[in-house]
Parts: structure tokens; sequence; C-alpha cells
């Protein structure tokens, strides 16, 4: 008897070898702090040496992948991407195997992370674009974050899963977090609300030197969007574009390069005169618009105009609560009808 407790262990074991690592217990034991010879100690048996390759631009490598990561019966295997300055991880990434279906895929393995690790937080959802299709999940976890992500590129289609370290902000938008309610927010920020509007929270400030109106947008009582409403009045109206490089330097300095920053010209009547830039926006033949994406807000600073009349605003949106908002006015919009 005590003999065949004995196989029946050994067997369990060679089984648990065998069907590998799951994938949550790897991601919530994961010491993002550690080196990557610390942590491919952890894992020798799962850890397998790859051709070298070097990110310039992300500032990564990788040697190493883990396979037999189990998400169901789903087998993976997660490249080691390795930070090449502090040596430690970077994020784990994995292609997600798939025949001739990969949005069937796509939505079976978001059904499986659905099982350990509850609701998706955000859900971009860019399948129907005409020019650049795609779909990206992300779960925020403590401690990590979980993003699957199915792209169609010309001749190539990608479904993808990568993990990596994330750290909670406290705040999203000034002193308040997306999905708080109006009471919370204003009793975080203590000034008087001049909105007069159950969805609008508003009030005076100054940012950066520039007088603005904040303006806090709930849907159903979730801060789902905010804005900066610059006030500041210039004769010279070139000096609007110097408020919108100083917002954008400083963005820039607390966010990293906005993936978006150029101007556009509607009209060009008097792009060959520097000195006619501001009265062109105000004209509206030129807009100055950049975008960041971050990780829970679509961050945008634009600086437009119309009837000789110019407006410089920071609109911060919510990625989680954005089609609430969507929803909500869609419905006021059906209730007119």
């Amino acid at each position: 008897m005590r003999r065949f407790a004995l196989l029946f262990v050994c067997l369990l074991f060679c089984f648990q070898c065998i069907a590998g690592i799951p994938i949550k217990s790897l991601f919530d034991s994961i010491k993002w702090t550690e080196t990557e010879s610390d942590f491919i100690s952890n894992y020798h048996e799962q850890v397998t040496p790859i051709d070298h390759f070097h990110n310039e631009y992300g500032h990564w490598t990788c040697d190493y992948s883990m396979t037999d990561i189990m998400l169901g019966d789903l087998s993976l295997s997660f490249s080691i991407n390795v930070d090449e300055k502090t040596k430690c991880i970077k994020f784990l990434s994995a292609s997600v195997p798939f025949d001739s279906d990969p949005v069937a895929q796509l939505n079976s393995t978001e059904s499986l992370l659905k099982e350990l690790f509850g609701s998706p937080d955000i859900v971009e959802d860019e399948l129907d674009s005409e020019f650049f299709r795609s779909k990206k999940i992300l779960w925020f976890c403590t401690g990590y974050k979980i993003e699957l992500s199915l792209m169609f590129l010309s001749s190539s289609t990608f479904l993808k899963m990568n993990v990596e370290q994330y750290s909670e902000s406290k705040t999203d938008f000034r002193v308040a977090k997306w999905g708080d309610s109006k009471e919370e927010v204003m009793a975080k920020e203590g000034k008087t609300d001049l909105s007069g509007s159950p969805d609008i929270y508003m009030f005076y400030d100054t940012v950066a030197g520039l007088s603005c109106v904040v303006g806090y947008v709930f849907t159903d009582d979730k801060l789902t969007m905010a804005k900066y409403l610059f006030q500041q009045k210039h004769t010279n109206k070139n000096d609007y574009i110097e408020d919108y490089n100083k917002l954008v330097g400083l963005l820039t300095k607390k966010y990293g390069e906005p993936y978006s920053n150029s101007p556009f010209w509607k009209n060009t009547l008097y792009k060959s005169d520097p000195s006619q830039y501001g009265f062109a926006i105000s004209c509206g033949h030129l807009l100055y618009s950049a975008s960041w994406d971050l990780e829970t807000t679509e961050l945008v600073v634009r600086l437009t105009g119309e009837n000789f009349d110019i407006s410089f605003q920071v609109q911060y949106l919510s990625k989680k609560y954005k089609n609430a908002q969507k929803e909500q006015q869609e419905q006021k919009d059906l209730d007119l009808l």
C-alpha cells in the first residue's frame, strides 16, 4: 500500500511537470524587480534559450522563452523580454495559435481569461474599422496587467498576449479616479460647482500659469471624462501656439512622447507666413493636436479655431467608460425622436 501511494505521488508529480504551469500561478508569482538570471533560475525547467533579439526602440532584449504555460487546454510559449538597462523582466509575450478563424480564437481565449481574472477592464474593438482592424482587451490585476490583442496587418494576422508590471496610479485626473461619483470628486476638490448640471462638475482654476475652466463629466454618476478649457486671451494670436507648446512640453515630461503631435492645414493660404499661423487657427485653416495613449486614459490637447475665435483645451477620456458615455448620448438622442 505504501509502495502504491509512493508511486501515485511520483506519477502526480510527473503529470504536473508535463502539464506545465497554470498561467495565473505564473503571473501572480512574477517579481518584476528580480533580474533575468533570478527569474530563469526559478523556472529553469520551463526556460529554453532562443536566438538573441534586440529592440532598439523599446530598449529591451530577448534570449529565452518559457514553454508549457497553460491556459485551460491551451499551451502557450512566452518570450522573456528584459530591460537592457536594469536587466529585470520588462514583459512576457506569447503568440496565441489559431486555425482559420482568429476572431473565434480571440473570443475563446478571452473567455478562458475571464474565468481566471474576471471581466476585462478595457475593450477597444476596432475590428470593423476600414483602415486598421484590431481589438485589444485589458485586465488590470494586482501588480501586473494582461493585454490580449488581435491585429490584421495587410496579409498578416497577429493574435498575442502580453503581461507586464502595472502599478495602479492614485488618480487619473487631478484628485480623481475614473468611476468616482460626483459627490466623491467634489469632496476631494473642495470647490463650488458652477455647472448647474448633475452630470458636470465645473470650477475655475490656473494650470501651468494659464487660467482655465476645469470640467468633470459623469455618466450614470461615474466619472468618464474631464477637460481643461483654457480662458487665456491674447492680442497676438501666435501666443496661443506658445501656450500649446508649453502644455505639450509639460505633458511630455510627465507621460513621455505623444504618439501624434503635428499641425494640420485645412487651408494652406497662410502656410508660407509663420507670423500668421495664429490668425490661420482663428479662421479654421490650421489646427494643432497632440495625443497620448495611456494605460487607462486617452489624452488629447487641441488648439482649434472658428469665426476668428480660438479654442484651447486638454481632454482626458476614460478608456473603461467611454462606451458608457456614447451609449448615454445615444439614448438621449433616441428619447428626442
